[in-house]
């Protein structure tokens, strides 16, 4: 009987060992695709705020740019700016306004232009 342990053949089951290893590269490759996936979460959060600040601070830019444009465009201001700048404008002298008629297209399928109401539209002329 002794002998017949030497004789006999051990056989080496590979099955168990490969599941297990198997398994444990799933759980592992999960594990670092979840980390991954949390950076890169981070990442765009943190990108979503900046562009967010960014946006606030290009909003407050805006509204002072549009409020300095509305300053500046009040006659008040421009008469100011032209005598500061000494650009020589005056105000419009009777004799440099020309009186344009309006004119306005009568129906459609005459196609025919007539002149409306004598309305004046003011044109400062060059100097």
């Amino acid at each position: 009987m002794p002998g017949e342990r030497k004789n006999k053949r051990v056989q080496v089951r590979l099955g168990p060992p490969l599941a297990v290893s198997v398994l444990l590269l799933a759980i592992g490759g999960a594990a670092l695709g979840y980390v991954w996936q949390k950076n890169v979460i981070d990442t765009l959060q943190e990108r979503q705020r900046d562009c967010e600040k960014r946006y606030k601070q290009v909003c407050a830019l805006n509204e002072r740019l549009a409020n300095e444009v509305a300053r500046l465009h009040q006659p008040v201001n421009l008469e100011v700016l032209a005598r500061k700048l000494n650009l020589g404008l005056a105000p419009v002298q009777p004799g440099q306004m020309v009186a344009l008629p309006e004119w306005s297209e009568t129906t459609a399928d005459s196609g025919a232009h007539r002149w409306a109401d004598r309305s004046v539209a003011a044109v400062r002329l060059a100097p």
